[in-house]
């Protein structure tokens, strides 16, 4: 029977785990013990299983953090009264203008009000 990976001894997780606690990235475990990265993220996840005090779980701090750079990235959505904005602050166009092409006239009567509330312009 052929067993394929590497041999993890006593020996070896101490030195994961030590590296692990030293607050080495995976990428940087794997090159200093010489295996994978998938390897050493395999290794560390069955340590946890088993309960390994060393290891605390991965918890709720650690996977709001992932899940906040992951929504970080996510610009909020652009209405048209952002469009709107935009285009008439660069001085490029009236409101008429600039909104004739991006939406309807009830939209546009929409983006105007906003517009209003949110920069505190007079309507002329």
């Amino acid at each position: 029977m052929r067993t394929y990976g590497i041999s993890w001894t006593d020996d070896r997780n101490d030195q994961l785990v030590a590296l692990k606690l030293r607050g080495l990235t995976v990428n940087a475990i794997a090159a200093e013990l010489g295996v994978s990265r998938n390897s050493v993220t395999g290794r560390i996840h069955r340590l946890r299983e088993r309960g390994d005090p060393r290891l605390p779980a991965a918890g709720p701090a650690i996977m709001n953090a992932r899940r906040r750079r992951k929504t970080a990235a996510i610009a909020p959505p652009v209405t048209i009264a952002d469009h709107v904005a935009e285009a008439m602050a660069r001085g490029s166009s009236s409101f008429v203008s600039a909104a004739f092409g991006l939406c309807t006239p009830t939209e546009a009567k929409a983006a105007w009000q906003t517009i209003l509330d949110r920069y505190g312009w007079q309507a002329a």
